[in-house]
Formats: C-alpha cells, structure tokens, sequence
C-alpha cells in the first residue's frame, strides 16, 4: 500500500473518529439537559400553586459521562439544589424547604434506588413550630402519654412560639403564652437525635419531669418522620431563625421514600 494510499486510511478513520467524539457529546449534552429539565418540572409540579419561587432548581452530574449510564444501568452522581417554596402565612403551611441533594450511584429503573443519598435543607422557626405542634397533638389524640402527662399537656397544647438560639445551639419552645417554656439543646447519642432540656421556664405549677421526657423525645421523633424513615439525621444545627439538618441513607427506594413522604404530608 502506497504511503498516499495510508495517509487517507488514517484520515478516515480520524474522521470516522472525530464524528463518533461529536455524536457522543451531542447524546451526551441532549442527556444532560433532558433529565435536568425532567427534574426542574418535577420540582415545578410539586410546588403550590401559590408559591413564588425567587429561584431555579439547579442540577449538576459531575464529570460522570451520562451517555454509559443506561449501559451500566444507572446514572453516577446527581447533585441538586432547590429553592425553598414554603408558604408560612398559610394555615397549615405549605411547601417543602429548600435543600441540597447528593445523589449517588441511582439505578434506572422502575423502582429506581439510590446507593447513597445525602439530603441538607433548613427549617424556620415557623415551620418546626407546626410540626411540633402536630406532633403534640397526635400524641395526645394517640393515647401514648399516661393520664397525668396528658391532663398537664392539655393544658399547654397551644404551642406559641418557637425561637432558635445559635449562639448557644439550643432553641426555646414556648406553651401557651409562656406559661411553659422549655430551652432544648440538640444533641447525637449513638447516631440517634435527641433533646437535652437545658433549661425550664415554669408559671404557676410545677413541671413533673416525665412531662419534659415526653416533650423531648416527641420533638426527636418529629423531626425524623420530618425526614422519612428511609433516611437517619447526621447532623442538627441551630441557625439563626431556624434549624439545619443534614440526612443520609444508604439503599434507598425512590418509590418506598415518595410514599412516605406521601402519607406525612
């Protein structure tokens, strides 16, 4: 074979190349913006129809080329931040916080499975207040407190505030108008998020201590169903006007976690 005759294989076969490397970003960028623009309409449907949304979800893959996922069956790394869309001047609130999701190793499929999934969203004052509330409430409706804490609790159902304390990572959780105030403290035992009563703050009658037992492991159960039981608390910060929390899960059901989140709602 002539060198001029080589020279036009090897060109070939550059060009053959070439075009392969451009087909395969192109698949690659349609990819991209495809499952991105899936996951910023989810997000839009999910939202209430009376939020205002000052921002746009944003999703990122990292350097994991999307064009082998379906080949390997799943797609490497997702990372996603949405925008808070919480309505607190409705009654009862609406909306879900803003978050920062890291995704890894999430299998395509019907029942789609994450290997790691790592969630850090921020909860206002406002917001952690009605849960407790509603936790309060559901304790009280469920029986599960003996008859001398619940005839104390109905008498300071009615929970008035709650103020976060970032200096001293505590927060204050105020019955009635004051007539109980109790300043917790976050603390991690074993991987567990429980509640250390720091303080107690008491108008006109004393407190028995089970009472303060039962509020605190009330506000830990609260905020991991607020969490989902797919997923177990890392980490629980007290922010200014509010708390952060940071999830983690390993295996997790896709399809498992939206039920849950589902009949909690």
């Amino acid at each position: 074979m002539s060198k001029s005759s080589t020279s036009t294989v090897w060109k070939v076969i550059l060009a053959v190349l070439v075009g392969i490397l451009i087909l395969v970003l192109v698949v690659e960028i349609g990819l991209r913006w495809f499952i991105s623009s899936q996951l910023r309409s989810q997000f839009e449907e999910a939202a209430p129809d009376t939020a205002v949304v000052q921002e746009e979800p944003t999703v990122s893959f990292g350097p994991y080329p999307l064009v082998v996922s379906p080949l390997m069956g799943n797609i490497p790394s997702i990372e996603m931040t949405t925008p808070s869309t919480l309505q607190l001047d409705q009654e009862p609130i609406t909306g879900s916080p803003a978050a920062q999701i890291e995704i890894e190793d999430l299998s395509m499929s019907h029942d789609p499975v994450a290997g790691r999934l790592l969630i850090t969203t921020e909860l206002p004052d406002d917001y952690v207040e009605e849960i407790l509330h509603r936790e309060l409430n559901k304790a009280l409706d469920s029986g599960e407190a003996d008859s001398e804490v619940t005839g104390i609790l109905t008498e300071l159902i009615s929970i008035t505030d709650v103020t976060s304390n970032p200096a001293e990572n505590t927060f204050d959780v105020v019955f009635t108008d004051g007539v109980l105030s109790l300043e917790l403290q976050p603390v991690m035992v074993d991987d567990q998020l429980t509640f250390e009563a720091a303080s107690v703050s008491l108008f006109s009658f004393e407190l028995p201590s089970r009472v303060t037992e039962m509020v605190t492991g009330m506000l830990a159960e609260a905020f991991q169903q607020e969490v989902t039981s797919e997923l177990s608390i890392q980490e629980f910060t007290v922010i200014p006007d509010g708390f952060r929390i940071t999830a983690t899960g390993e295996n997790v059901n896709f399809n498992e976690l939206a039920g849950q989140v589902s009949s909690s709602s």
